[in-house]
């Protein structure tokens, strides 16, 4: 077989593959900016078959126009470069290795060591063990600047003061709460201080919710007459009726559709767990209206394919759909977002406005984790009430570690 070397089928494959492995829109667009630039040096020095040598002249030119560049932009250069050749070769991506950095010193060398044994132990990953050891190292060498010298006289009056100083309170809770459990557990500490480390919200932006009404007058704008409308409105279908996301639309293929079941399942792109859903009658016709009588003629497995009609979409381009989708038709968006995600939060909202509860809707959304559904849904003040949850007493250990607590205050 012979190897394609077309630039334009390697560049495309190449964004498709980043929007598969997750990466947001806005670094998959730094890489088109510089994929242009190479088509561009590619077509002025009438090189028709892209090759690894091509790429380093490439580079070579940029280094040569533009020597006072930076060094982290010519290494995005670089790296951008290195992707194409990848799927030229057919060899597998492998990001640079990063050189460890120490962790910080103190008198608690020794359970620091200790602690990173443990956690790989626990089967942390080495990324996560280095984070949350370097913020341990760091909040112990904090409290030994404190001249808390030994971790058995660790007190709250400590803890709130490193808290206060830390630059990363989000994470603090965590990292330093999983530590103080630890170090309780092993008795390095008489009283688990991990109950009271002080944590810090993260603000959860109301999500952007159309009303049903108003999603039916945006799918009812678009025009099904032409070739892009009919997949367009299949797209735009698919996100509405079943919440779907972008990178899971266009990564969508023909196997995906069991018409014997009625049902689409897919592995998720961005958590990679399967999901299963139904296949509606409205969804199904839309799709197999855009297969038969609007996608051009192709042997990509995925049924979405972008408007020339070589390779499959890319999600940001299904969120520019929906977005001039919404710009063109009469409704009145004030300042509400309005991308693909807007009707993936619509549709969670709408459900559980008509009853659903939690774990349904998390159901139908694929989510992992009950509280990135709750992230999604826009619930009114009625419902709230109904999700309520009585206030439980205060357990007696808690009561008298306070009491321990401020009395080492």
């Amino acid at each position: 077989m012979k190897e394609n070397r077309n630039l334009r089928d390697i560049i495309t494959k190449t964004l498709a593959d980043l929007s598969n492995r997750g990466y947001r829109a806005t670094y998959i667009n730094h890489h088109s900016l510089i994929y242009r630039n190479l088509q561009q040096y590619c077509s002025a020095n009438s090189i028709n078959d892209y090759s690894v040598t091509a790429g380093e002249r490439f580079l070579a030119e940029i280094k040569r126009q533009k020597p006072h560049l930076k060094h982290h932009t010519m290494n995005e250069y670089r790296m951008t470069v290195r992707r194409l050749n990848c799927i030229l070769t057919g060899t597998e991506w492998r990001p640079f290795i990063e050189k460890d950095v120490p962790y910080t010193t103190s008198c608690y060398d020794n359970i620091v060591k200790e602690y990173e044994k443990y956690l790989y132990r626990k089967g942390k990953t080495k990324a996560d063990v280095r984070s949350h050891v370097h913020t341990t190292a760091r909040f112990l060498k904090f409290i030994e600047q404190q001249e808390c010298l030994k971790l058995s006289k660790l007190t709250p009056k400590h803890i709130f003061s490193a808290f206060k100083e830390s630059t990363h309170k989000l994470g603090f809770r965590g990292v330093i709460g999983a530590f103080l459990q630890y170090a309780y557990k092993y008795k390095l500490i008489e009283v688990n201080l991990s109950l009271i480390v002080p944590g810090m919200l993260q603000h959860i932006p109301v999500p952007t919710v159309y009303s049903p009404e108003e999603i039916e007058i945006l799918l009812e704008s678009i025009d099904r007459q032409t070739e892009l409308g009919k997949r367009n409105y299949a797209m735009i279908l698919i996100a509405a009726r079943l919440g779907l996301r972008a990178c899971d639309i266009a990564a969508m293929k023909f196997g995906c559709l069991h018409l014997n079941t009625k049902t689409i399942e897919i592995v998720q792109v961005k958590t990679k767990q399967p999901l299963t859903l139904p296949l509606l009658d409205d969804v199904k016709y839309a799709i197999y209206d855009y297969i038969n009588n609007a996608r051009p003629h192709s042997s990509d497995e995925q049924i979405f394919l972008n408007g020339r009609g070589y390779g499959a979409i890319l999600p940001q381009t299904i969120s520019a759909v929906v977005q001039r989708a919404f710009e063109k038709s009469s409704i009145d968006r004030k300042d509400r977002k309005r991308g693909s995600h807007s009707l993936r939060s619509s549709l969670a909202s709408a459900l559980l406005a008509e009853g659903y509860n939690y774990p349904t809707i998390q159901k139908v959304l694929g989510h992992k984790e009950i509280q990135s559904t709750r992230s999604y849904v826009k619930a009114d003040i009625e419902k709230l009430r109904l999700n309520a949850l009585s206030v439980p007493p205060l357990a007696e250990s808690y009561e008298k570690l306070l009491a321990k607590s401020r009395g080492a205050v």
